[in-house]
C-alpha cells in the first residue's frame, strides 16, 4: 500500500527520509528510498500524507488541482478503480489550498479509512455488476 498512509509529520521534525540516505556509502545507502526520493524529485521527505481518495477516473481533476497548490505528489493505485493521493513535504499553506479546494468541491475525496473502504466496496460492487 501507500507509503506512510496516514501520518503527517511535522516539518520541524526529522525528515522520514533523509538526504543522507542517498549521499551515504553505497553500501550503506537505502536505494528504496532513494528511488522514493528520485521518483519524486525530492532531496529529501520531510512529511508525507495521504490526502485524497476517489475513483481512478476521478483522479485528474483532483490531480490538476494539487499541482495548482504546488504539492509534491503520487498518486497510489490501491485497487480495483480506486487510488489515493499522497502529498509530499507539504507547507500548511500548500495542503490548506488543497483541502479547502476538496471540501468545497467534494468533501468525499478526503481521505481516511472510512472512505477508502467505501470507495473500494463501491467500486467491487460497480465491477461485480458488469460481470452478470
Amino acid at each position: 500500500m501507500s507509503l506512510a498512509l496516514v501520518t503527517s509529520l511535522a516539518i520541524s521534525a526529522a525528515p522520514i527520509i533523509p538526504r543522507e540516505v542517498c549521499t551515504a556509502p553505497q553500501s550503506e545507502k537505502d536505494e528504496d528510498s532513494c528511488f522514493i526520493l528520485r521518483m519524486l524529485g525530492i532531496d529529501e521527505m520531510r512529511t508525507a500524507e495521504t490526502i485524497a481518495v476517489a475513483k481512478q477516473d476521478e483522479i485528474p481533476i483532483i490531480r490538476k488541482r494539487v499541482r495548482e497548490c504546488g504539492l509534491v505528489h503520487r498518486v497510489d493505485p490501491v485497487g480495483y478503480r480506486v487510488a489515493v493521493i499522497d502529498i509530499f513535504n507539504a507547507e500548511e499553506e500548500q495542503r490548506d489550498c488543497l483541502v479547502s479546494w476538496i471540501e468545497a468541491t467534494d468533501p468525499q475525496y478526503l481521505f481516511s479509512d472510512e472512505r477508502l473502504d467505501a470507495a473500494l466496496r463501491e467500486a467491487h460492487a460497480d465491477h461485480e455488476g458488469t460481470d452478470q
